[in-house]
């Protein structure tokens, strides 16, 4: 009992400086704790004790200001919209595929690929032979055409012949045949002239003589007539024998019917004379006509051995392949002397030299209705990776009206994109862009608030769902 009684004020004695020092906790300090009596205070006195951390403070209040921070950026800050595109580098006029213009045997090669070339200069050339050939034989063609309308024409004008010219570049020995027909053509016509006209002056002498007898026949009969009347009152008287009346009556009807022969003849050989001076009309008509349609002819013909010349002319410059533009020469398809060609078979490429060099970009049909000429578009080359070596700040040229069908992306629209530099530096290393390189772009299309592109997903699941029955 008493064993018990001391442990129980023994406990008691214990709880009275615990209580003390509760009592004094709880008592107002006098002044500020300091750290070391704070760490011997109670853990639960400590806590209300000690002071809150100014680290947990200041990063609380961060966390605030960079939310409110966040948010404002958020609401007034605005970001660029990209309508992004792949494509690859080009040449403004593309490369040029030169191909064979006619059928034809390899003769000579002179490039080869990788090889710089300069416009017009000969790269392939075909055998010129046939080409030539037909040259020649329409080139004398032509001359002899042309000989031909120059005669005419001689032939037609009336003039002397010696007034006939020959065109400039005529063989002499073309000329002198020339020459020799026209004369010939010439003395013909006039012969038959001539003796039409010879014809002519025959009948008219025989008519002048026939008239003649004519006139002498009538002068006989009215002398005739005369004495057959002076005679006829002697006859009635019996002064004159009747016997010898008729006889001079009988002499007067036969000049009478001499003299109607006379005028049927005279008649004839003035119809003769007439259709002899118009058959020398007819003549000339007929042979006036006749050179002309000859000459129409030969001009119609002249023409076409001219066109035709022009045509073989061309067919045989085809014979030699040119650059048409300065560049490297690609894809050579032709390494064999004697190798036969077919119209229109490629023989090799020109890639011209990248002057103005381009992107060609396909547009995706979503972007398509934002993307504009003028846009702003970055460019970055797959060759080269845009991290190490940048981009190249370019143009939208232009888009075309329509879509092509691609294979991987489907309805697309081509653009052009003007490059503001044809190269990529690299340090000091600079390194020439070359055509056919692949690009990706990104055209500028505009800009947006922060906000509308963090809310824009859930404006789009709002305006999709929420809709079931």
């Amino acid at each position: 009992m008493n064993l018990l009684t001391k442990r129980g004020r023994t406990a008691d004695q214990a709880e009275k400086p615990a209580q003390t020092a509760l009592k004094a906790a709880s008592r107002p300090a006098a002044g500020k704790r300091s750290r070391l009596e704070l760490e011997f205070l109670p853990e639960y006195l400590e806590i209300l004790e000690r002071p809150p951390s100014s680290a947990a403070r200041g990063f609380s209040l961060a966390i605030v200001l960079l939310c409110i921070g966040v948010v404002l950026w958020a609401v007034y800050g605005r970001i660029d919209i990209i309508a992004t595109a792949s494509g690859r580098l080009i040449v403004d006029d593309r490369s040029k595929v030169v191909q064979a213009p006619e059928r034809g045997e390899v003769s000579l090669i002179l490039v080869r690929d990788g090889q710089e070339v300069s416009a017009g200069e000969v790269l392939i050339e075909l055998n010129p032979t046939s080409a030539a050939a037909e040259r020649t034989r329409l080139r004398r063609q032509l001359q002899a055409s042309e000989l031909e309308t120059a005669r005419l024409e001689a032939l037609l004008s009336g003039g002397p012949l010696t007034e006939f010219l020959v065109p400039d570049g005529t063989p002499s020995e073309l000329a002198e045949i020339a020459q020799s027909r026209l004369q010939a053509e010439a003395d013909s016509i006039e012969a038959q002239l001539t003796g039409l006209q010879n014809r002519v002056e025959q009948v008219r002498l025989r008519r002048q003589a026939t008239a003649a007898i004519a006139a002498e026949t009538q002068a006989l009969i009215q002398n005739t007539q005369e004495r057959l009347d002076s005679r006829r009152t002697l006859m009635e008287q019996g002064l004159f024998p009747r016997y010898q009346f008729l006889e001079l009556s009988r002499e007067l009807i036969g000049q009478r019917r001499e003299q109607a022969e006379t005028e049927v003849s005279l008649t004839q050989l003035t119809s003769e004379e007439n259709d002899l001076n118009q058959q020398i009309e007819q003549f000339g008509y007929e042979t006036r006509k006749s050179l002309l349609d000859r000459l129409a002819q030969e001009q119609i013909q002249l023409s076409n051995l001219r066109n035709q010349l022009i045509q073989a002319d061309e067919n045989a410059r085809k014979m030699t392949v040119t650059a048409p533009v300065s560049g490297v020469a690609q894809q050579v398809a032709v390494t064999t002397v004697g190798a036969v060609v077919q119209p229109a078979q490629e023989l090799l490429v020109v890639v011209p030299h990248a002057a103005n060099l381009e992107a060609e970009i396909m547009v995706l049909n979503k972007d398509i209705g934002f993307v504009r000429t003028g846009h702003t578009v970055e460019v970055k080359v797959d060759s080269f990776p845009y991290t190490k070596f940048g981009t190249i700040v370019g143009e939208l040229k232009n888009v075309s009206g329509d879509a092509i069908e691609d294979e991987r992306l489907g309805l697309v629209y081509p653009a052009r994109v003007l490059l503001e530099r044809l190269e990529i530096t690299s340090g000091s290393e600079r390194i020439a862009l070359s055509p056919g390189m692949t690009v990706s772009a990104e055209i500028r299309t505009g800009d947006r608030r922060i906000i509308d592109y963090v809310l824009s997903p859930l404006r789009e699941y709002q305006s999709e769902t929420l809709r079931e029955r």
